[in-house]
Protein backbone atom coordinates (compact mmCIF):
# COMPACT_ATOMS: atom_id res chain seq x y z
CA UNK A 1 0.00 0.00 0.00
CA UNK A 2 3.07 2.39 0.91
CA UNK A 3 4.40 2.19 -2.45
CA UNK A 4 0.73 2.55 -4.04
CA UNK A 5 0.26 5.66 -2.13
CA UNK A 6 3.64 6.81 -2.97
CA UNK A 7 2.85 6.33 -7.05
CA UNK A 8 -0.37 7.80 -7.20
CA UNK A 9 1.52 11.21 -4.98
CA UNK A 10 3.96 11.28 -7.64
CA UNK A 11 1.09 11.02 -10.77
CA UNK A 12 -0.49 13.83 -9.91
CA UNK A 13 2.75 15.57 -9.42
CA UNK A 14 3.70 14.53 -12.84
CA UNK A 15 0.27 15.81 -14.49
CA UNK A 16 1.12 19.13 -13.65
CA UNK A 17 -1.20 19.57 -10.15
CA UNK A 18 0.71 21.93 -7.50
CA UNK A 19 1.56 19.11 -4.75
CA UNK A 20 2.48 22.42 -2.64
CA UNK A 21 -1.03 22.84 -2.17
CA UNK A 22 -1.78 19.45 -1.17
CA UNK A 23 -2.68 18.83 2.56
CA UNK A 24 0.17 19.10 4.90
CA UNK A 25 -1.21 16.09 6.56
CA UNK A 26 -0.46 14.32 3.19
CA UNK A 27 3.05 15.81 2.66
CA UNK A 28 3.82 14.89 6.12
CA UNK A 29 3.26 11.20 5.79
CA UNK A 30 4.93 11.36 2.18
CA UNK A 31 8.30 12.60 4.36
CA UNK A 32 7.79 10.65 7.29
CA UNK A 33 7.57 7.91 4.33
CA UNK A 34 10.70 8.85 3.23
CA UNK A 35 12.70 9.43 6.15
CA UNK A 36 13.31 12.61 4.74
CA UNK A 37 11.71 15.88 5.58
CA UNK A 38 11.73 19.32 3.20
CA UNK A 39 10.05 22.29 4.42
CA UNK A 40 10.22 26.40 4.77
CA UNK A 41 10.57 28.46 8.11
CA UNK A 42 10.61 32.11 8.22
CA UNK A 43 13.80 33.79 9.42
CA UNK A 44 14.66 37.24 10.43
CA UNK A 45 18.30 37.35 11.08
CA UNK A 46 21.68 35.45 10.49
CA UNK A 47 21.36 34.20 13.86
CA UNK A 48 17.97 32.29 12.91
CA UNK A 49 19.54 30.70 10.03
CA UNK A 50 22.77 29.99 12.72
CA UNK A 51 20.41 28.84 15.20
CA UNK A 52 18.89 26.61 12.46
CA UNK A 53 21.22 24.82 10.79
CA UNK A 54 22.26 23.59 14.37
CA UNK A 55 18.79 21.66 14.02
CA UNK A 56 18.90 20.49 10.21
CA UNK A 57 19.94 21.25 7.40
CA UNK A 58 19.25 24.69 5.96
CA UNK A 59 19.67 24.93 1.97
CA UNK A 60 19.52 27.93 1.08
CA UNK A 61 17.92 31.46 2.35
CA UNK A 62 16.27 34.96 0.79
CA UNK A 63 17.26 36.03 4.16
CA UNK A 64 14.01 36.08 5.13
CA UNK A 65 12.50 32.27 4.57
CA UNK A 66 14.70 29.52 5.09
CA UNK A 67 14.67 26.09 3.07
CA UNK A 68 15.47 23.25 4.70
CA UNK A 69 15.78 19.45 4.68
CA UNK A 70 15.63 17.25 8.13
CA UNK A 71 15.78 13.73 8.86
CA UNK A 72 13.17 12.20 11.23
CA UNK A 73 14.86 13.19 14.54
CA UNK A 74 15.71 16.53 13.30
CA UNK A 75 12.30 17.14 12.32
CA UNK A 76 11.06 15.84 15.73
CA UNK A 77 12.97 18.29 17.51
CA UNK A 78 12.23 21.45 15.66
CA UNK A 79 8.49 20.48 16.21
CA UNK A 80 9.11 20.48 19.64
CA UNK A 81 11.05 23.60 19.66
CA UNK A 82 7.91 25.06 18.71
CA UNK A 83 8.74 25.68 15.18
CA UNK A 84 5.80 25.49 12.52
CA UNK A 85 7.35 24.31 9.18
CA UNK A 86 5.16 24.14 6.29
CA UNK A 87 6.24 21.45 4.07
CA UNK A 88 6.99 21.77 0.67
CA UNK A 89 7.25 19.15 -2.44
CA UNK A 90 10.60 17.42 -2.47
CA UNK A 91 12.62 18.93 -5.53
CA UNK A 92 13.21 15.19 -7.11
CA UNK A 93 9.42 14.54 -7.10
CA UNK A 94 8.72 18.01 -9.09
CA UNK A 95 9.38 16.56 -12.89
CA UNK A 96 9.23 13.08 -13.98
CA UNK A 97 13.30 12.20 -14.96
CA UNK A 98 14.15 10.89 -18.12
CA UNK A 99 15.98 7.51 -17.48
CA UNK A 100 18.77 5.47 -19.52
CA UNK A 101 19.11 1.60 -18.92
CA UNK A 102 21.73 0.98 -21.95
CA UNK A 103 24.92 -0.58 -22.03
CA UNK A 104 26.40 1.17 -25.01
CA UNK A 105 28.01 4.72 -23.95
CA UNK A 106 27.74 5.86 -27.44
CA UNK A 107 24.31 5.73 -27.65
CA UNK A 108 24.14 7.69 -24.27
CA UNK A 109 23.05 11.07 -25.62
CA UNK A 110 23.67 13.08 -21.70
CA UNK A 111 20.08 13.92 -21.65
CA UNK A 112 18.46 11.61 -19.32
CA UNK A 113 19.80 10.11 -16.01
CA UNK A 114 21.37 6.29 -16.05
CA UNK A 115 20.34 3.99 -14.01
CA UNK A 116 22.73 2.77 -11.02
CA UNK A 117 23.48 -0.25 -13.25
CA UNK A 118 24.11 1.73 -16.28
CA UNK A 119 26.37 4.07 -14.22
CA UNK A 120 28.35 2.01 -12.20
CA UNK A 121 28.85 -0.05 -15.61
CA UNK A 122 29.80 3.30 -17.42
CA UNK A 123 32.69 3.67 -14.90
CA UNK A 124 34.21 0.52 -15.28
CA UNK A 125 34.06 1.00 -19.17
CA UNK A 126 36.00 3.69 -18.74
CA UNK A 127 38.85 1.69 -17.38
CA UNK A 128 38.01 -1.07 -19.98
CA UNK A 129 38.23 0.75 -22.90
CA UNK A 130 41.19 3.30 -21.93
CA UNK A 131 43.42 1.22 -19.10
CA UNK A 132 46.09 3.39 -20.00
CA UNK A 133 44.51 6.44 -19.17
CA UNK A 134 41.91 5.66 -16.06
CA UNK A 135 41.51 3.52 -13.03
CA UNK A 136 38.57 3.27 -10.98
CA UNK A 137 38.81 3.63 -7.27
CA UNK A 138 36.16 2.05 -5.38
CA UNK A 139 36.27 3.65 -1.92
CA UNK A 140 33.76 1.14 -0.71
CA UNK A 141 30.35 -0.68 -1.43
CA UNK A 142 27.19 0.64 0.80
CA UNK A 143 25.61 -1.93 2.38
CA UNK A 144 23.22 -1.15 -0.46
CA UNK A 145 25.73 -2.94 -2.61
CA UNK A 146 26.03 0.58 -4.40
CA UNK A 147 29.92 1.47 -5.06
CA UNK A 148 31.89 5.12 -4.33
CA UNK A 149 33.38 5.38 -7.57
CA UNK A 150 36.20 7.83 -8.18
CA UNK A 151 38.31 7.88 -11.61
CA UNK A 152 41.65 8.28 -11.58
CA UNK A 153 42.84 9.86 -15.21
CA UNK A 154 46.59 10.32 -16.22
CA UNK A 155 48.77 9.73 -18.78
CA UNK A 156 50.89 6.87 -17.09
CA UNK A 157 53.00 9.24 -15.10
CA UNK A 158 51.72 10.81 -11.79
CA UNK A 159 54.85 11.83 -9.37
CA UNK A 160 55.40 15.30 -9.32
CA UNK A 161 52.39 16.49 -11.12
CA UNK A 162 49.41 18.59 -8.99
CA UNK A 163 46.23 16.16 -7.60
CA UNK A 164 43.14 17.76 -8.12
CA UNK A 165 39.72 16.45 -7.08
CA UNK A 166 36.70 17.08 -8.74
CA UNK A 167 33.46 15.78 -6.82
CA UNK A 168 29.44 15.87 -7.08
CA UNK A 169 26.38 15.55 -5.33
CA UNK A 170 27.22 14.56 -1.92
CA UNK A 171 23.64 15.86 -1.42
CA UNK A 172 21.90 12.77 -3.53
CA UNK A 173 18.94 14.79 -4.99
CA UNK A 174 21.74 17.64 -6.11
CA UNK A 175 21.96 15.73 -9.79
CA UNK A 176 23.48 18.47 -12.43
CA UNK A 177 27.16 17.86 -11.79
CA UNK A 178 27.22 14.23 -11.55
CA UNK A 179 26.04 14.56 -15.33
CA UNK A 180 28.84 16.88 -15.73
CA UNK A 181 31.39 14.87 -14.21
CA UNK A 182 30.64 12.09 -16.01
CA UNK A 183 30.69 13.42 -19.45
CA UNK A 184 33.90 15.23 -18.43
CA UNK A 185 35.25 11.99 -17.82
CA UNK A 186 33.98 10.28 -21.39
CA UNK A 187 35.15 14.08 -22.80
CA UNK A 188 38.88 13.80 -21.51
CA UNK A 189 39.33 9.79 -22.39
CA UNK A 190 37.73 10.15 -26.61
CA UNK A 191 39.33 13.07 -27.43
CA UNK A 192 43.09 12.84 -27.11
CA UNK A 193 43.88 14.45 -29.73
CA UNK A 194 42.58 17.74 -28.95
CA UNK A 195 45.33 20.56 -26.95
CA UNK A 196 42.90 21.13 -24.04
CA UNK A 197 42.62 17.69 -22.78
CA UNK A 198 46.55 16.89 -23.69
CA UNK A 199 46.90 20.24 -21.30
CA UNK A 200 45.03 18.41 -18.60
CA UNK A 201 46.10 14.58 -19.18
CA UNK A 202 49.94 16.05 -19.74
CA UNK A 203 50.04 17.97 -16.72
CA UNK A 204 47.47 17.48 -13.48
CA UNK A 205 46.83 13.81 -11.85
CA UNK A 206 43.47 14.12 -11.76
CA UNK A 207 40.40 12.32 -9.70
CA UNK A 208 36.80 12.46 -10.50
CA UNK A 209 34.13 11.30 -8.40
CA UNK A 210 30.87 11.88 -10.50
CA UNK A 211 28.20 10.96 -7.67
CA UNK A 212 29.81 10.57 -3.96
CA UNK A 213 26.04 9.86 -2.53
CA UNK A 214 24.34 6.99 -4.63
CA UNK A 215 22.04 5.90 -1.59
CA UNK A 216 20.45 9.24 -1.57
CA UNK A 217 20.11 9.61 -5.51
CA UNK A 218 18.62 5.87 -5.69
CA UNK A 219 16.47 6.40 -2.90
CA UNK A 220 13.78 5.07 -4.69
CA UNK A 221 15.08 2.36 -6.17
CA UNK A 222 17.79 1.72 -8.91
CA UNK A 223 16.47 2.47 -11.91
CA UNK A 224 15.08 5.92 -10.88
CA UNK A 225 16.01 9.57 -9.56
CA UNK A 226 12.72 10.72 -8.67
CA UNK A 227 12.70 10.92 -4.91
CA UNK A 228 16.11 11.02 -4.62
CA UNK A 229 17.06 12.09 -1.11
CA UNK A 230 19.55 15.26 0.06
CA UNK A 231 20.35 12.76 3.37
CA UNK A 232 22.45 9.33 3.21
CA UNK A 233 20.81 6.31 3.47
CA UNK A 234 21.09 6.76 7.35
CA UNK A 235 19.55 10.28 7.26
CA UNK A 236 22.83 11.91 7.28
CA UNK A 237 23.58 15.50 5.68
CA UNK A 238 27.21 14.38 4.71
CA UNK A 239 27.69 18.36 4.08
CA UNK A 240 27.07 18.84 7.97
CA UNK A 241 29.24 15.73 8.77
CA UNK A 242 32.41 16.35 8.15
CA UNK A 243 35.15 17.52 11.29
CA UNK A 244 35.11 21.76 12.11
CA UNK A 245 38.11 23.59 11.76
CA UNK A 246 36.15 26.46 13.68
CA UNK A 247 33.63 24.82 14.94
CA UNK A 248 34.07 21.01 16.79
CA UNK A 249 34.80 17.36 15.60
CA UNK A 250 31.41 16.80 14.99
CA UNK A 251 29.27 19.73 14.32
CA UNK A 252 25.84 17.77 13.55
CA UNK A 253 26.03 15.95 16.38
CA UNK A 254 26.07 12.53 14.20
CA UNK A 255 28.96 9.83 14.11
CA UNK A 256 30.53 10.22 10.83
CA UNK A 257 29.14 8.00 8.05
CA UNK A 258 30.59 5.69 6.00
CA UNK A 259 31.14 7.35 3.21
CA UNK A 260 32.43 10.48 5.19
CA UNK A 261 35.07 8.21 6.64
CA UNK A 262 36.12 7.14 3.26
CA UNK A 263 36.44 10.44 1.72
CA UNK A 264 38.55 11.56 4.77
CA UNK A 265 40.59 8.73 4.05
CA UNK A 266 41.27 9.26 0.55
CA UNK A 267 42.56 13.32 1.78
CA UNK A 268 44.80 11.60 3.80
CA UNK A 269 46.02 9.37 1.40
CA UNK A 270 46.40 11.93 -1.53
CA UNK A 271 47.92 15.20 -1.10
CA UNK A 272 44.91 16.91 -3.05
CA UNK A 273 46.44 20.72 -4.27
CA UNK A 274 42.95 21.80 -5.24
CA UNK A 275 39.55 20.38 -5.36
CA UNK A 276 35.55 21.11 -6.16
CA UNK A 277 32.30 19.82 -4.91
CA UNK A 278 29.15 20.27 -7.40
CA UNK A 279 26.15 21.09 -5.61
CA UNK A 280 22.74 22.53 -6.91
CA UNK A 281 19.98 24.94 -5.62
CA UNK A 282 22.16 27.59 -6.63
CA UNK A 283 24.13 28.78 -9.35
CA UNK A 284 27.11 30.57 -7.57
CA UNK A 285 30.77 29.76 -6.76
CA UNK A 286 30.81 29.85 -3.04
CA UNK A 287 34.21 29.86 -1.56
CA UNK A 288 35.89 29.45 2.20
CA UNK A 289 35.17 30.12 4.60
CA UNK A 290 31.62 28.17 5.18
CA UNK A 291 31.51 28.44 9.37
CA UNK A 292 33.67 31.51 9.99
CA UNK A 293 33.66 35.36 8.66
CA UNK A 294 37.55 35.90 8.97
CA UNK A 295 38.72 35.39 5.48
CA UNK A 296 41.61 32.95 4.23
CA UNK A 297 45.17 33.85 3.65
CA UNK A 298 44.30 33.72 0.12
CA UNK A 299 40.95 35.52 -0.45
CA UNK A 300 42.02 37.79 -3.28
CA UNK A 301 43.46 34.70 -5.11
CA UNK A 302 39.75 32.92 -4.60
CA UNK A 303 38.01 36.15 -5.58
CA UNK A 304 39.82 35.96 -8.71
CA UNK A 305 39.75 32.19 -9.86
CA UNK A 306 36.10 31.84 -8.83
CA UNK A 307 35.33 35.17 -11.33
CA UNK A 308 37.27 33.53 -13.95
CA UNK A 309 35.27 30.57 -13.76
CA UNK A 310 31.95 32.77 -13.49
CA UNK A 311 32.58 35.32 -16.20
CA UNK A 312 33.79 32.11 -18.60
CA UNK A 313 29.81 30.81 -17.61
CA UNK A 314 29.00 34.40 -18.71
CA UNK A 315 30.51 34.31 -22.21
CA UNK A 316 28.26 31.67 -23.20
CA UNK A 317 25.19 32.62 -21.22
CA UNK A 318 24.85 35.94 -19.63
CA UNK A 319 22.27 35.48 -17.80
CA UNK A 320 23.49 31.95 -16.01
CA UNK A 321 25.34 32.30 -12.54
CA UNK A 322 25.02 35.60 -12.52
CA UNK A 323 23.69 36.23 -9.04
CA UNK A 324 25.57 37.70 -5.73
CA UNK A 325 28.70 39.38 -6.51
CA UNK A 326 28.85 38.67 -10.38
CA UNK A 327 28.77 34.71 -9.71
CA UNK A 328 30.77 34.66 -6.54
CA UNK A 329 29.91 34.53 -2.63
CA UNK A 330 32.13 34.05 0.54
CA UNK A 331 30.44 30.93 1.97
CA UNK A 332 29.95 32.62 5.24
CA UNK A 333 28.53 36.19 4.20
CA UNK A 334 25.96 34.00 2.24
CA UNK A 335 25.11 31.70 5.40
CA UNK A 336 26.91 29.86 8.17
CA UNK A 337 27.28 25.99 7.99
CA UNK A 338 29.16 23.57 9.98
CA UNK A 339 30.80 21.14 9.20
CA UNK A 340 30.97 21.26 5.42
CA UNK A 341 33.67 19.11 3.41
CA UNK A 342 35.06 22.75 1.69
CA UNK A 343 35.95 23.85 5.16
CA UNK A 344 37.59 20.00 6.09
CA UNK A 345 39.45 20.09 2.94
CA UNK A 346 41.14 23.42 3.18
CA UNK A 347 41.94 23.40 7.12
CA UNK A 348 42.74 19.76 7.50
CA UNK A 349 43.95 18.33 4.13
CA UNK A 350 45.89 21.58 3.17
CA UNK A 351 43.60 21.45 -0.25
CA UNK A 352 41.98 24.43 -1.90
CA UNK A 353 38.44 23.47 -2.67
CA UNK A 354 35.15 25.48 -3.51
CA UNK A 355 31.93 24.80 -3.71
CA UNK A 356 29.96 25.10 -7.00
CA UNK A 357 26.35 25.19 -7.25
CA UNK A 358 25.72 24.66 -10.56
CA UNK A 359 22.04 24.72 -11.32
CA UNK A 360 18.67 26.46 -9.36
CA UNK A 361 17.08 23.22 -10.15
CA UNK A 362 18.35 20.49 -8.04
CA UNK A 363 17.28 17.75 -10.66
CA UNK A 364 16.39 19.42 -13.54
CA UNK A 365 14.96 17.61 -16.70
CA UNK A 366 16.95 15.06 -18.83
CA UNK A 367 16.65 17.73 -21.59
CA UNK A 368 18.44 20.43 -19.83
CA UNK A 369 21.39 18.46 -18.74
CA UNK A 370 23.50 19.04 -22.16
CA UNK A 371 23.29 23.03 -21.30
CA UNK A 372 24.85 22.56 -18.20
CA UNK A 373 28.02 21.13 -19.88
CA UNK A 374 27.59 23.94 -22.25
CA UNK A 375 27.96 26.70 -19.75
CA UNK A 376 30.42 25.13 -17.82
CA UNK A 377 32.67 22.98 -19.71
CA UNK A 378 35.04 26.13 -20.45
CA UNK A 379 35.27 26.61 -16.82
CA UNK A 380 35.45 23.13 -16.24
CA UNK A 381 38.96 23.18 -17.37
CA UNK A 382 40.08 26.59 -16.52
CA UNK A 383 39.71 25.64 -12.81
CA UNK A 384 41.63 22.25 -13.50
CA UNK A 385 44.47 24.21 -15.19
CA UNK A 386 44.73 26.96 -11.78
CA UNK A 387 45.90 23.95 -9.97
CA UNK A 388 48.92 24.33 -12.73
CA UNK A 389 49.77 28.15 -11.81
CA UNK A 390 51.44 29.55 -8.78
CA UNK A 391 54.96 28.55 -7.13
CA UNK A 392 56.16 24.76 -7.63
CA UNK A 393 59.16 22.77 -7.11
CA UNK A 394 60.60 20.06 -5.63
CA UNK A 395 62.43 19.56 -2.21
CA UNK A 396 65.26 17.59 -1.68
CA UNK A 397 68.49 16.30 0.13
CA UNK A 398 71.22 19.35 -0.90
CA UNK A 399 73.82 16.27 -0.14
CA UNK A 400 72.26 12.86 -2.09
CA UNK A 401 69.84 14.42 -3.80
CA UNK A 402 66.61 12.35 -2.16
CA UNK A 403 63.71 14.19 -2.07
CA UNK A 404 62.24 15.70 1.51
CA UNK A 405 58.67 15.97 3.22
CA UNK A 406 59.13 19.78 4.05
CA UNK A 407 56.83 22.46 5.43
CA UNK A 408 56.43 25.66 2.87
CA UNK A 409 55.07 28.76 4.54
CA UNK A 410 54.74 32.23 3.10
CA UNK A 411 56.09 34.70 5.62
CA UNK A 412 53.55 37.42 6.13
CA UNK A 413 50.92 35.93 4.39
CA UNK A 414 49.87 32.41 5.48
CA UNK A 415 47.67 31.17 8.72
CA UNK A 416 47.44 28.35 10.28
CA UNK A 417 45.23 26.85 7.43
CA UNK A 418 47.12 27.72 4.25
CA UNK A 419 51.03 26.52 4.23
CA UNK A 420 51.57 23.57 2.45
CA UNK A 421 54.01 20.56 2.32
CA UNK A 422 56.14 18.68 -0.05
CA UNK A 423 55.12 15.15 -0.89
CA UNK A 424 56.85 11.72 -0.99
CA UNK A 425 58.20 10.31 -3.78
CA UNK A 426 58.90 13.11 -5.34
CA UNK A 427 59.32 15.80 -2.89
CA UNK A 428 57.07 18.15 -5.02
CA UNK A 429 55.07 20.54 -3.70
CA UNK A 430 52.40 22.98 -5.12
CA UNK A 431 51.29 26.41 -4.06
CA UNK A 432 48.43 27.91 -6.08
CA UNK A 433 48.44 31.92 -5.43
CA UNK A 434 47.86 35.67 -6.08
CA UNK A 435 50.10 36.73 -8.07
CA UNK A 436 52.95 38.80 -6.23
CA UNK A 437 56.36 38.83 -4.37
CA UNK A 438 56.51 36.28 -2.04
CA UNK A 439 59.65 34.67 0.34
CA UNK A 440 58.92 31.69 1.39
CA UNK A 441 60.79 29.18 4.52
CA UNK A 442 61.25 25.62 4.20
CA UNK A 443 61.46 23.86 7.47
CA UNK A 444 62.05 19.96 7.66
CA UNK A 445 63.20 18.03 10.30
CA UNK A 446 66.98 17.42 10.80
CA UNK A 447 67.38 20.25 8.73
CA UNK A 448 68.17 23.56 8.63
CA UNK A 449 65.48 26.17 7.67
CA UNK A 450 65.67 27.65 4.21
CA UNK A 451 64.01 31.21 2.44
CA UNK A 452 63.60 32.17 -0.93
CA UNK A 453 62.07 35.27 -2.81
CA UNK A 454 60.27 34.85 -5.66
CA UNK A 455 57.55 37.08 -7.93
CA UNK A 456 54.99 35.13 -9.60
CA UNK A 457 51.84 36.90 -11.93
CA UNK A 458 48.79 35.88 -12.14
CA UNK A 459 48.26 32.29 -14.31
CA UNK A 460 52.06 32.16 -14.57
CA UNK A 461 54.02 28.94 -13.15
CA UNK A 462 57.66 29.57 -11.23
CA UNK A 463 59.51 26.55 -10.28
CA UNK A 464 61.25 26.99 -7.21
CA UNK A 465 63.24 23.99 -6.45
CA UNK A 466 64.86 23.85 -3.04
CA UNK A 467 67.91 21.96 -1.48
CA UNK A 468 68.24 21.56 2.17
CA UNK A 469 71.21 21.36 4.30
CA UNK A 470 71.29 18.92 7.20
CA UNK A 471 71.24 20.48 10.80
CA UNK A 472 69.07 21.09 13.94
CA UNK A 473 65.89 21.95 12.09
CA UNK A 474 62.05 22.32 12.84
CA UNK A 475 59.65 19.56 13.16
CA UNK A 476 57.12 20.42 10.78
CA UNK A 477 53.27 19.64 11.12
CA UNK A 478 52.36 16.87 8.46
CA UNK A 479 48.74 15.88 10.50
CA UNK A 480 46.18 15.85 8.15
CA UNK A 481 43.47 15.33 10.15
CA UNK A 482 41.95 15.90 13.57
CA UNK A 483 40.23 12.78 13.97
CA UNK A 484 41.46 9.08 13.08
CA UNK A 485 39.82 7.77 10.11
Amino acid sequence: MKKLHLFLLLAVMICGSSFAQTNQQELHQLMKDRGEYYFSLPVNTSDDIHLLNKLCSVDKTDGQTAICYANKQQYEVLVKQGYQPTLMTPPSMLVKAAMWDGSNRAEYDWDSYPTYPAYESMMFDFETNHPDKCEILTLGTLPSGRKIMIAHLHNGSTDGKPKFLYTSTIHGDETTGWIMMLRLIDYLLENPDLTEVQEIMNNIDLYIGPNTNPDGTYHAGNNNVNGATRYNANGVDMNRNYPDPHSSAHPDGEAYAQETQWFMQLAQDIPFVMAANYHGGAEVMNYPWDNSYTLTADDNWWQMVCHQYADLTHQVNPSYMNDYNNGITNGAQWYTIGGGRQDYMNAYAQCREVTIECSNTKLPSGSQLPNFWNYNKNSIFAFMNQCRYGIHGIVTDAANGQPLEASVTISGHDDQYSSVSSHLPAGDYHRPIKGGTYTLTFTANGYLPHQETVTVADGETVTLNVQLTEGEGILPDFTANPVDV
